[in-house]
């Protein structure tokens, strides 16, 4: 009689969120209150030097009961290492006031994550937004030595936050630079639950180009992965909107192992026609 054959036991790691598509509302969530799916994620910016804000509060009440991520940027002015600059990082000696600031909105809003700004691998001068860049390269500075700052940052926040929520680390713009910054994170001692990042689709990219940033991230950690913006951006022509409804199925069929979700944005900004709407958006809801 043959023997008995014992399988290997291997973990399987717990998802990370309860839901692995979501998409960004950029503004009021009580506005799109008819378009909230259950079993998704939804994200939202919550800007430091604007609270408290009658905004913030409508926004986590419309999301109870739905995992929503808050994405915690835009430094009050006596706490930046950059006067004048809201994408500014904090000053060193208030990374602490930061974390302790990030974890009263999580015991408030309670929300499944929180990430810790927005895009910091954009060097200071080329931030032509900042109210939405992080911008934590100074000028004259190397991506890796703002990957340091940021990393050191992380270090000093992360055990504040810990157990409290999940912590996203990155936010890291696709870009041929973001590997040096995230290497210098790392060398800095970066610490995070997961590492966020963006990552756009010109109408004329493959689709491929995802999992392409994906691999670059993996070549330097094994943290998971959340990508908290992509879209298919263009010019709203029918050809680009049947193109954002094919990378909602591809996202959907081909989305690389260890990323643990994949946030769209965004439901409201229209920001180069990259709105969820249309058939994209029913794809999404539905598939």
């Amino acid at each position: 009689m043959a023997g008995t054959i014992y399988l290997p036991q291997i973990a399987v790691p717990a998802p990370l969120f309860p839901a692995r598509l979501g998409v960004q509302i950029e503004g009021a969530v009580a506005d799109h209150a008819d378009r909230l799916i259950p079993g998704r994620l939804y994200q939202w910016p919550l800007r430091w030097m604007d609270h408290p804000s009658e905004r913030h509060d409508a926004n986590a009440t419309a999301l109870a009961g739905y995992p929503q991520i808050i994405t915690i940027k835009c430094v009050p002015p006596a706490y930046r290492l950059w006067p004048g600059f809201a994408g500014s990082p904090p000053a060193r000696q208030h990374y602490l006031t930061y974390a302790e600031f990030a974890r009263r909105i999580v015991e408030q809003y309670k929300p499944v994550a929180v990430e810790l700004f927005n895009e910091p691998n954009v060097w200071v001068n080329e931030a032509a937004y900042p109210d939405f860049y992080g911008a934590w390269v100074g000028e004259g500075e190397t991506m890796y030595q703002g990957g340091r700052r940021y990393g050191e940052f992380c270090a000093a926040v992360y055990p504040t936050l810990q157990y409290k929520t999940k912590v996203l680390a990155g936010a890291l713009m696709a870009r041929p630079e973001m590997v040096e910054f995230l290497q210098g994170a790392i060398d800095a001692g970066m610490m995070a639950d997961a590492l966020s990042f963006h990552c756009y689709i010109g109408e004329q990219d493959d689709f491929i180009k995802f999992a392409d940033c994906v691999s670059a991230l993996r070549s330097r950690t094994r943290l998971p992965l959340v990508c908290t913006e992509t879209a298919v951006v263009g010019d709203g022509s029918a050809a680009h909107q049947s193109a954002k409804a094919e990378y909602v199925r591809w996202l959907r069929a081909n989305t690389p192992w260890g990323v643990e979700a994949v946030i769209w944005y965004s439901l409201d900004a229209d920001w180069q026609y990259s709105n969820l709407d249309g058939e994209a958006w029913e794809v999404w809801r539905w598939e």
